[in-house]
């Protein structure tokens, strides 16, 4: 599996958190109102066959689609090990958590736009790990 078909994007409220269900958190910049839309995609910096080390400057692309096509804010954080950070909902192993939040309006815009962006920065940086042989 590669690290693109580990990614979880989160796109409605719920109460707990799942990932394979959306969460809904406010952005410190940009309000959640109701006529915005947060949502957090997850990006484990390690599975058992690869890794991804991605610069900040590489998330510029997604940033800019963001800020432009859905008049929103995106942060990006790095974490170096699983938690709960950022009033965040627990997230296990190291990751990135890309926090978008734009208006209601544009966010299944702004998520189709973004998508082949992230792919090509998951592909650039990610690379596959030697696994030992299973005996």
């Amino acid at each position: 599996m590669n690290t693109l078909e580990q990614i979880d994007i989160h796109l409605e409220a719920q109460e707990a958190f799942d990932f394979r269900r959306p969460v809904r958190r406010s952005s410190p910049s940009l309000p959640s109102t109701p006529m915005t839309k947060t949502f957090l995609i997850v990006i484990p910096q390690a599975t058992r066959t690869e890794t991804c080390e991605i610069p900040f400057s590489a998330w510029l692309p997604v940033q800019r689609i963001v800020r432009e096509d859905g008049h929103g804010d995106m942060t990006v954080h790095s974490h170096d090990a699983a938690g709960q950070f950022h009033d965040f909902p627990y997230i296990p192993g190291a990751h990135y958590a890309l926090e978008i939040t734009v208006d209601e309006n544009d966010a299944k815009h702004v998520l189709v736009a973004i998508k082949p962006l992230i792919a090509d920065i998951l592909a650039r940086y990610t690379r596959k790990v030697a696994v030992p042989a299973e005996r």
